[in-house]
C-alpha cells in the first residue's frame, strides 16, 4: 500500500490524530492547502468526462425504472448518492463502487452517512 504524502499524514494530539474539523488553524490552513490543487476548477473540468459517464448512468437508470413501472416508487436521493460517491470513488480509489448498477450501499458509504448523524 502506498503511503501517504507528510503533507496529508495528520499531526497527531497526544493519542489522537487531529483531523480537518478539528484541526487549529495553522493544521487546518496545511491540510485545506493540500487539496487546494486538486479541487482548482482546471482540474475539476479535466474530470468532466468521467462525471459524464455517471450522471449518464443515473439518467439512464432514472429513466428505467420510472418508465418500467410509472407506479413504482424508487429512492431518486439513494441515485443521487450513488451517483456522487461512484464519482468520488473512482476519483479517489479508482474504483467506481457500482452502486448505481446494484441499486444499494456498500457497507462503508451506509457508515459514513451513519457517522454524519452523530
Amino acid at each position: 500500500m502506498a503511503k501517504l504524502p507528510a503533507s496529508l499524514v495528520p499531526p497527531t494530539d497526544g493519542d489522537r490524530a487531529t483531523d480537518i474539523i478539528n484541526a487549529d488553524d495553522e493544521a487546518h490552513s496545511r491540510q485545506t492547502r493540500s487539496f487546494a490543487t486538486a479541487l482548482a476548477s482546471r482540474e475539476l473540468k479535466l474530470q468532466k468526462p468521467l462525471s459524464l459517464i455517471y450522471v449518464n448512468k443515473l439518467l439512464e437508470g432514472s429513466h428505467k425504472k420510472a418508465t418500467r413501472n410509472p407506479n413504482e416508487h424508487f429512492n431518486l436521493v439513494n441515485m443521487y448518492d450513488f451517483t456522487a460517491f461512484g464519482i468520488m470513488g473512482d476519483l479517489t480509489f479508482d474504483d467506481p463502487l457500482n452502486m448505481l448498477d446494484g441499486s444499494e450501499h456498500r457497507p462503508w458509504v451506509v457508515a459514513i452517512f451513519a457517522g454524519f448523524h452523530l
